[in-house]
């Protein structure tokens, strides 16, 4: 995350984490529950020396395969969706004002697919 978005990535999840809460959708509610192991990397920083960009991780045991966990996808195709030419979910506006938060917060996104080893 840059380093100066810090407060508009955190308030946007914040935002999303209610939103999933106020949902009575049961995919929102069945997606909601593979999200709820969130990490903010903390760097031992040496005086003196540069503060390293702040790394989230989201850990995800059991993904959903039938919805990107691209947070824009997140908010618009997921919280915010249109079918049958209808809106539906949360209104537009709150969609906009998430995803504002989001967009350009991001230095980088990669999945970690994690393999367990040994037993």
């Amino acid at each position: 995350i840059k380093p100066d978005r810090v407060a508009d990535f955190e308030s946007a999840w914040t935002m999303i984490r209610a939103e999933f809460a106020k949902s009575d959708r049961p995919e929102v509610k069945e997606f909601a529950a593979t999200l709820t192991k969130f990490y903010k990397v903390d760097f031992p920083v040496a005086p003196g020396a540069p503060t390293p960009p702040p790394v989230y991780i989201f850990q995800v045991d059991a993904p959903v395969t039938t919805q990107s966990y691209l947070p824009g996808k997140i908010v618009y195709d997921f919280l915010y969706f249109i079918k049958e030419g209808k809106e539906g979910g949360i209104p537009r506006a709150t969609a906009d004002e998430i995803y504002k938060k989001l967009d350009g917060a991001y230095s980088n996104l990669s999945p970690w697919p994690l393999v367990k080893m040994g037993s």
